[in-house]
């Protein structure tokens, strides 16, 4: 059983902050923002072996906007993206898969802290994510069918 996935629910508990656990090495947990749309984050921890306790003290920890799909729009989420990166230097935003803005960030814990330090990293990506999503949603204002490239271009900076 990973040490690390264990201790962060214990401090998701102790906080009475509910979680879903997916499998060995990943839990997740979902707030309700204000205007009910949701943030989820995944909690993915790095497998432990018996031989190498430490390796599983690597977390990553994920999210994506919601509403905010730039398919319509790729190169202009690239470049929100690109300057939400350098205005948040604890986060990491990017386009994925499925063409949503995500936000991620990683961590290494240690057994003395680790459960407080999801904690701690999860509400810094919340924080961060509020205050990116006025540009976000200004972005998609701005979708194709809805105002002018040029328009699109000034909200990116």
């Amino acid at each position: 059983m990973n040490t690390y996935l264990n201790m962060t629910k214990n401090a998701l508990e102790k906080e009475k902050i509910r979680y879903n656990e997916f499998d060995e090495c990943t839990i997740g947990v979902s707030f309700t923002r204000e205007d009910n749309s949701h943030i989820n984050f995944s909690f993915r921890f790095d497998e432990e072996t018996d031989n190498d306790r430490d390796k599983g003290n690597h977390l990553h920890l994920s999210t994506f906007v919601e509403d905010a799909n730039m398919k319509n729009m790729y190169s202009n989420g690239l470049a929100l993206c690109n300057n939400l990166n350098k205005d948040y230097r604890w986060a990491r935003f990017y386009i994925d898969n499925d063409y949503d803005i995500a936000c991620d960030a990683d961590a290494i814990l240690s057994e003395s802290n680790a459960g407080e330090e999801c904690i701690e990293l999860m509400f810094r990506l919340i924080s961060i994510i509020e205050e990116a999503a006025p540009r976000i949603k200004q972005l998609m204002e701005f979708a194709p069918g809805a105002s002018t490239p040029a328009k699109a271009a000034s909200v990116l900076s």
